[in-house]
């Protein structure tokens, strides 16, 4: 990439990153789409490159090939450029080819990026993305907003298991799109109630491969048996858990806020995205000391911290 282009990621409105790196043959029938997008903060090892293309492949079957590499600017600031080839089913019409690339790009993003962030333990976002369409010679970009992320430098990796052994199935992929946005929030109530969601995922989903009963039990006895049961979870802190899931979420947030209340909330949603990880980690079976948690960044946490 040009020198002029690698400085673009510090974040202004989306702007134009270069011929794609990775770029779709002609399939008969298909459109050849080259999505790029930046993730701020993030600086990936040539060892573990490897690891995001098996990645991203499993993230959607439309998906031909990808490529990371990492840029920095002259004030050191790091950041991946992520590049993925891909094909949609060719439309009648503009608006609805865009329509079918805009879906694609944000499945794969969403997955792509639900993976990672579960891998490292904090939220991850994608910037400046870039959807250039691919006829024959020709490139046809389109450009995305984009605004301005704060996000801790880190290291993981990704386990081996997650890109040789087991592709996530869509309920695994649904539960980490409730455990980004649970390590994204400041506020702890929207914070709580993301790993809530994914938590009733996860129990839905082991309920239904564990029993094979016709009469399906509520939502909340599923809860509780699965984060007893399978997490291991103190029974106090799952009733708990559940009772503050329900005076926040499921009567309307009509729960009486005092300092008291977040300081409370903020000590069980730790404790969720605990049971969340673990839940995640054992639905993929892996090795739970080696398995990815939540970052340390993550707990470092006022309770009062971007209270509107």
């Amino acid at each position: 990439m040009e020198d002029s282009t690698e400085e673009l990621y510090l974040f202004r409105p989306a702007r134009l990153l270069g011929e794609p790196s990775v770029i779709a043959p002609p399939e008969s029938g298909k459109i050849s789409v080259s999505l790029q997008f930046i993730i701020p903060n993030v600086h990936i090892s040539d060892a573990e490159k490897g690891k995001y293309r098996l990645l991203m492949k499993n993230c959607l079957s439309v998906v031909w090939d990808s490529d990371v590499s990492n840029l920095k600017n002259e004030a050191g600031a790091q950041a991946t450029l992520v590049t993925v080839a891909f094909y949609v089913d060719n439309q009648n019409g503009d608006n609805e080819l865009h329509q079918a690339i805009e879906n694609k790009s944000r499945i794969l993003i969403e997955r792509f990026l639900g993976v990672v962030s579960y891998c490292c333990g904090v939220k991850l976002s994608g910037r400046n993305i870039v959807n250039t369409i691919i006829d024959g010679s020709n490139f046809k970009a389109i450009l995305h907003m984009t605004d301005r992320t704060q996000c801790p430098q880190i290291k993981f990796s990704i386990p081996q298991e997650l890109i040789e052994n087991k592709v996530p199935s869509d309920e695994i992929f649904t539960a980490l799109f409730w455990l980004r946005r649970g390590l994204a929030e400041s506020d702890p109530i929207d914070t709580y109630n993301a790993f809530m969601v994914c938590l009733q995922i996860l129990a839905r989903d082991w309920f239904k491969k564990k029993y094979t009963q016709n009469k399906i039990p509520s939502i909340s006895s599923q809860f509780e048996d699965y984060i007893i049961t399978e997490l291991k979870g103190d029974e106090d802190q799952v009733i708990k858990a559940w009772k503050k899931r329900n005076a926040i979420a499921a009567h309307g947030n009509k729960l009486n806020i005092s300092a008291d209340d977040l300081l409370g909330l903020t000590e069980l949603k730790f404790e969720a995205a605990n049971w969340a990880y673990k839940g995640i980690n054992l639905a993929l079976g892996l090795d739970l000391e080696k398995a990815p948690k939540p970052s340390q960044n993550f707990f470092v946490t006022d309770a009062l911290m971007n209270l509107d």
